[in-house]
């Protein structure tokens, strides 16, 4: 009986896509600079659309469509920002030593003001899922973090590979700037 219901549900979120499917892709990637984000977040509003189809009797479902699209997006933003705070409380604890002398942890604090630069520009520089995957390979194992992420190790290793490619890429055009300015 219920997987009737879920059948006719996947059904009316399918015939939705298929008539509002243009809006749909138009308005998310309008708000979403990247295409993986956009993707996710397609696939997050069909689910929704399955879990909580739309009323019927609504005049505009274009405009409810466009809360429920607003409403995924600023999902997705939270669930990154409140995972990127999880990693980043997670390595101060990962890179916090135990307080032997002073010495030590002052050297402690400068290694945890890096690393906390280091995961700062990493964010800043790489694309979303290139960032998530470099971070989670300094703090997890490929394949639990692979997983995590929701993608292929192999995609994850692309992602990490880019990611570690594009840092290279920014310290040595970062040193060759400073070599400049000490000339």
């Amino acid at each position: 009986m219920r997987s009737k219901k879920v059948k006719k549900r996947v059904k009316h979120a399918a015939d939705i896509f298929e008539r509002f499917g243009d809006l749909i892709h138009a308005t998310v990637t309008a708000n979403v600079g990247d295409d993986s984000e956009a993707d996710d977040i397609i696939q997050d509003l069909f689910l929704s659309l399955v879990r909580h189809p739309v009323p019927s009797g609504i005049e505009r479902p274009e405009a409810y469509l466009y809360r429920l699209i607003v409403n995924d997006i600023i999902d997705a933003d939270r669930r990154t920002k409140n995972y990127e705070a999880r990693i980043r409380r997670y390595s101060e604890v990962v890179h916090r030593p135990e307080a032997q002398e002073d010495v030590a942890s002052d050297e402690a604090a400068i290694q945890l003001e890096q690393v906390k630069r280091m995961f700062e520009l990493i964010m800043k520089q790489l694309q979303r899922h290139e960032s998530k995957a470099v971070i989670a390979s300094i703090v997890d194992c490929h394949r639990r973090a692979a997983r995590k992420m929701g993608v292929k190790q192999r995609t994850f290793y692309r992602y990490v590979s880019t990611g570690l490619k594009k840092i290279r890429e920014f310290v040595d055009k970062d040193e060759g700037e400073k070599d400049d300015a000490a000339d």
